[in-house]
């Protein structure tokens, strides 16, 4: 069959689909499918044997409905194939999985320390899995910062630093220049912070310090200027033991941020452990005068930025809301502060790269193919990513990838690689269907004593040929500069597992990835193609209605989207939820295993700035003039469920009741959230409301439930101004919630207990 479809192929310059089956019967089934009727329609028939002159006549019926079936399934599923073939539509490559890498030192460095693009990290090797092998993506440079000041303020703004109390500046050796001690927070309230500004090494200085790690490694300028971002930090603070009092040191109400050029992102102290100051109290510091640490990631993006007159990069320490009485009783004094970076992180994709691959020598022919070793291959960097044609004594060409060679001419030197499969192929000879009825013609004419056509005595035999792309020289050698090849589920991996340096770089000590690997799918099948072809062709050049904005966002990264109606001409609200799975595959069990406290939007659902342009760019692609674009995400809705169960007589007299309550906690989270929630398991919709029965019918669906009493539902939204979840109150004890059209439900297990859904178990009467 396979050597079959080959010789059926008229067009092999088209993709290659792989064909579906309509009918997979066999003779086999056929036949025996025949003799099970027999005994309905002709019971009297008792005699099935081969032997038997009427089996012979139900053989020979089989063979025949067999030939039928296989002429049957070349159409019409193949005739649709080759439609999309016609098209040019390919198979989408698996997508390779995405985290930042974080390399740690193992001393602070006295002059900048590169990392460079290309490095590869990878997970333990064992005796039943492969190393999943990730690439740096970018440069990565560990600078040296300055504390330049050293702010306090009244006010903790979200969008800005402003409404300073007062200010500092620190000497090379981190004390302050017009004061002996500092208080931290001024007056001690809760919103109170204080500001760190940074100041990166000078480009003069960065572009002497790069020759310290003998690699011959090229850097921008922009880069140079930005060489903290990324990096991993050390504040090291100097005060007095015992100085703060009220807090509990373990848990301090204290949250760290920075300004990534548009707004104060956190997590930027990733584990409580790396405040060694215990919020400043220095609690169980023996030597406080020599400094306690505090260790802190700034984020990726962290350009300088300038508020009112300090000019800097920023980090904030904001005291927070409390929790009970652990509450500051005086400011945090310190009278010495400095910083060192002791590492970086980069962003890594899930990848291995080549260099520089010999292909093959060029046979001098049309629609020449070559193969890439490593496949599927990702999306090619064209400044980096090409291909290279030599003649022996030349310089290499550079040549040029496109899509298809519906515009490449003769002269044109054109490629395509079909990323999923690792084909390179050349330009296409094609002859038109009526050249063999010219020739004849003229051959007749000949014959005759005629003259021919006035085109066949030309010179150019292939007058009827289009050359599409120009040919490789023969002899000449094609070799690819660079590519990367990977991707799929299995580069998913979890957090702390790319612990393993492939590439040797001096001084560095061991490295993590602090954050799980996502966005790592498998290769489109058919039938996803078959779906998404019906949207390029209603949506193939401008979109016009919410439907076809919708059609074009539906990126690998981005599970829903939602374009709600909207009065203003001209504008088009897009609403976008991320892809937080590693798998399309995501049923209870493992949804248990990736979102055991289910899924926050603060962490899970945050629509990265990666994505915005992405979608940006594919927006402005099809867009019509005048058209204005928003990309927001949706307001989420947390839902907390207070519900009293009655546990089947198995679970009665389990020891383990609270591990119950849990299970059904979280089995509430796989419901209720707009990736894996409601009863078809696809998610809420955005603006879908939630009943209270629909709860109920959810849990007693549950195998450890006999029996739901009372049940309250509330929702959890989010505060603008301060970015904290509070859950409003339920006094009418409302039995559905409704949500506008911009709001879509989710829940998870906070820090904050106020927000976490509630299981008490009744005992049985």
């Amino acid at each position: 069959m396979a050597d079959t479809d080959k010789e059926l192929r008229e067009f092999k310059f088209l993709p290659n689909l792989p064909k579906a089956n309509l009918d997979d019967r066999t003779f086999d089934d056929l036949l025996q499918e025949c003799i099970l009727r027999i005994p309905r329609y002709c019971p009297e028939w008792t005699n099935h044997n081969p032997s038997d002159p009427g089996i012979t006549l139900v053989e020979m019926f089989a063979w025949l409905t067999d030939q039928m079936l296989y002429r049957f399934n070349q159409v019409p599923r193949r005739y649709y194939v080759a439609f999309l073939e016609l098209l040019g539509i390919r198979l989408q490559a698996a997508v390779p999985a995405q985290t930042d890498v974080t390399f740690y030192l193992t001393a602070a460095q006295s002059s900048l320390k590169c990392i460079p693009k290309g490095t590869e990290v990878a997970t333990v090797r064992t005796e039943t899995q492969q190393a999943v092998v990730f690439t740096t993506d970018e440069d990565l440079v560990i600078g040296q910062p300055k504390i330049k000041y050293l702010l306090t303020s009244l006010t903790n703004s979200k969008n800005k630093a402003d409404n300073f109390e007062s200010y500092y500046t620190l000497n090379q050796d981190g004390s302050f220049r017009d004061a002996y001690s500092v208080y931290l927070l001024e007056r001690y309230e809760v919103n109170n912070c204080f500001y760190l500004v940074l100041e990166a090494p000078s480009i003069a200085l960065s572009e002497s310090a790069l020759t310290t790690n003998n690699q011959d490694t090229s850097f921008e300028i922009e880069t140079l200027r930005n060489s903290i971002a990324g990096n991993v930090i050390a504040l090291t603070f100097k005060g007095t033991a015992a100085a703060v009092a009220g807090i509990n040191p373990d848990e301090p109400p204290l949250r760290w941020e920075a300004w990534d050029g548009s707004e104060w992102v956190g997590d930027i102290l990733q584990q409580k452990q790396d405040d060694k100051t215990k919020g400043f109290s220095f609690h169980q510091v023996t030597q406080p005068q020599q400094g306690a640490d505090i260790i802190l990631h700034l984020p990726l993006s962290f350009p300088a930025a300038k508020f009112k007159t300090y000019q800097g990069h920023w980090i904030r320490c904001v005291y927070t809301k409390p929790q009970g009485l652990d509450i500051y009783l005086a400011s945090p004094i310190i009278n010495n502060v400095t910083v060192r970076s002791i590492g970086g992180a980069v962003r890594a994709s899930e990848c291995v790269t080549v260099e520089n691959e010999l292909l093959g020598i060029s046979d001098g022919k049309q629609g020449q193919f070559f193969q890439l070793q490593g496949y599927p291959v990702l999306k090619r960097k064209e400044e980096e990513e090409y291909i290279q044609v030599t003649l022996p004594g030349e310089k290499p060409e550079v040549w040029t990838e496109v899509n298809d060679f519906a515009a490449s001419t003769p002269r044109d030197k054109h490629y395509i690689i079909d990323s999923r499969t690792g084909e390179v192929q050349f330009g296409p000879l094609v002859r038109e269907p009526n050249q063999l009825v010219h020739q004849i013609n003229d051959r007749r004419l000949r014959q005759r004593g005629q003259e021919a056509y006035p085109s066949s005595n030309s010179n150019d035999d292939n007058y009827l040929e289009w050359q599409y792309g120009e040919i490789p020289t023969l002899g000449a050698e094609i070799r690819m500069k660079s590519y990367r090849f990977g991707g799929g589920s299995r580069g998913n991996v979890s957090r702390n597992q790319l612990t393993v340096l492939r590439t040797a770089i001096p001084y560095v000590k061991n490295i993590t990835n602090l954050k799980e690997a996502r966005g790592g799918k498998e290769a489109e099948s058919l039938d996803q193609v078959v779906m998404r072809v019906p949207e390029i062709l209603r949506t193939s050049k401008t979109a016009i209605t919410p439907e076809d904005f919708e059609n074009i966002a539906k990126l690998p990264s981005v599970y829903n989207v939602y374009c709600p109606p909207c009065d203003s001409p001209g504008y088009v609200r897009a609403l976008i939820i991320p892809d937080p799975r590693e798998s399309n595959d995501l049923n209870e069990t493992n949804f248990l295993q990736l979102f055991p406290e289910g899924i926050n939007p603060d962490e899970k659902l945050k629509l990265t700035s990666q994505l915005k342009q992405e979608l940006e760019a594919k927006f402005n692609e099809h867009k019509s003039l005048g058209i204005k674009v928003e990309i927001a995400e949706p307001q989420y809705v947390g839902i907390k469920v207070v519900a009293e169960v009655l546990l089947e007589d198995k679970y009665q007299k389990s020891q383990n009741q609270n591990d119950i309550k849990q299970t059904i906690i979280k089995k509430l989270h796989y419901f209720l959230n707009p990736i894996t929630g409601g009863f078809e398991q696809k998610g809420w919709k955005i603006g879908a409301n939630i009943k209270v029965a629909e709860i109920i019918a959810y849990l007693q669906n549950m195998s450890e439930i006999a029996y739901v009493g009372a049940i309250e539902i509330f929702c959890i939204r989010k505060i603008a101004a301060s970015g904290e979840w509070i859950v409003t109150s339920n006094r009418d004890k409302k039995m559905i919630i409704n949500l506008n059209e911009f709001e879509v439900i989710s829940s998870w297990t906070d820090d904050n207990p106020n927000l976490n859904s509630i299981i008490t178990l009744l005992n049985n009467p």
